[in-house]
């Protein structure tokens, strides 16, 4: 992912067939997770998700992924601002504000293309944001 190298981002990438899951990881790049669990499996998020307790922004996909065949829901968190390596066991994620409808991008390209606008307009977000409650912070 060409845009998000400079930002180092790692997407996180999950799936239910591990052909797939891989396809996808190797189409989107190098510098990309792909987690294998059916995030409809209780047992499967036990053992996805365990862990943590720290705040991370990111962008988040929550769908059926239709440039990658769509046959399965799944849920893809990008965590703005981080290069490291992921250690947690579970994850929480709580929306803050939708950023647009899901799509179906007919190339690999465009969706690594769109997924820059959207990190772009989270981080307008956040920037907003954080200057709303350091207004509203007492004196």
């Amino acid at each position: 992912m060409r845009e998000l190298e400079g930002q180092k981002q790692k997407p996180t990438i999950t799936g239910r067939r591990q052909k797939e899951l891989d396809e996808a990881v190797k189409a989107i790049g190098t510098n990309v997770s792909g987690v294998q669990g059916d995030v409809v499996q209780l047992a499967d998020l036990d053992r996805v998700l365990e862990g943590e307790t720290r705040s991370r922004r990111s962008v988040t996909n929550v769908g059926m992924r239709p440039t990658f065949n769509g046959a399965s829901f799944s849920v893809e968190t990008h965590l703005l601002d981080f290069s490291g390596e992921i250690t947690a066991k579970r994850m929480e994620v709580r929306f803050w504000k939708r950023l647009r409808a899901e799509k179906n991008s007919p190339a690999t390209e465009e969706l690594r293309a769109q997924i820059a606008r959207d990190i772009a307009a989270a981080r307008r977000f956040w920037k907003r944001l954080r200057r709303y409650r350091t207004a509203r912070q007492p004196v």
